[in-house]
């Protein structure tokens, strides 16, 4: 019994642990709120299906929030070094997951096209 109780003394988390699994586990930006250990995305409450490629590569970008990434930046490190397909895939990716977020007439308003780069979160 002892030895049962250490072991769950090692695995019991302060308030402060908790508080940073959760900060790593969500990400808030603006309207958009990402939830990567339930796999949810919520813009303004509402919540957003994404396929699981839409929601890697919007996690990413919302983890790396603010810096641009080129189409094969973004296939290294979303698909992986050795995806055979085209770079264009990020393009289709990027306008379902726009089009999804509901972006309307204002397509830069979450992922920004970076002319000469590619894209960001804003």
């Amino acid at each position: 019994m002892a030895r049962i109780k250490a072991v769950l003394r090692r695995y019991d988390l302060s308030e402060e642990e908790v508080d940073a699994k959760k900060s790593e586990d969500t990400v808030i930006a603006g309207d958009i709120r990402i939830y990567f250990d339930r796999h949810e995305v919520l813009v303004c409450e509402e919540k957003v299906e994404l396929t699981m490629k839409e929601f890697e590569l919007l996690g990413f970008l919302a983890r790396n929030r603010g810096i641009a990434f080129s189409r094969d930046e973004l296939l290294d490190r979303v698909w992986g070094i050795d995806y055979p397909g085209e770079t264009r895939t990020i393009d289709v990716h990027i306008r379902y997951i726009r089009k999804k977020l509901g972006n309307g007439a204002d397509e830069d308003k979450y992922i920004k096209t970076i002319r000469g780069k590619g894209y960001k979160l804003n």
